[in-house]
């Protein structure tokens, strides 16, 4: 049967957080697929001439910035904010894994 390889940018809502903050809702995407790999099984002992066959495509992203979220802290009076970075995807594709 003929196999496809099939890659996605599907929007998300994330919620990033941490304990004793306030959590924020961040619009993201993720990656979702099915991408082709491969490999052949070795012989032992090899010929001198054979290679070892394989190859591997994963679904990730091909475009991506990062973005500092400051979350609010009410139950951490010596820190009231904490701040993160959320990679923010705006692309996928298959690539090598």
């Amino acid at each position: 049967p003929e196999k496809h390889a099939w890659c996605e940018t599907q929007p998300i809502k994330q919620v990033v957080g941490e304990p004793g903050c306030n959590s924020v809702e961040v619009n993201n995407n993720v990656c979702l697929g099915q991408c082709i790999s491969y490999r052949v099984p070795k012989t032992y002992p090899a010929e001198p001439s054979t290679e070892e066959l394989k190859y591997c495509d994963v679904c990730k992203p091909s475009n991506s910035t990062w973005q500092k979220i400051t979350l609010d802290c009410p139950e951490h009076p010596d820190t009231p904010q904490v701040s993160k970075l959320v990679e923010l995807i705006e692309h996928c594709r298959c690539q090598a894994c």
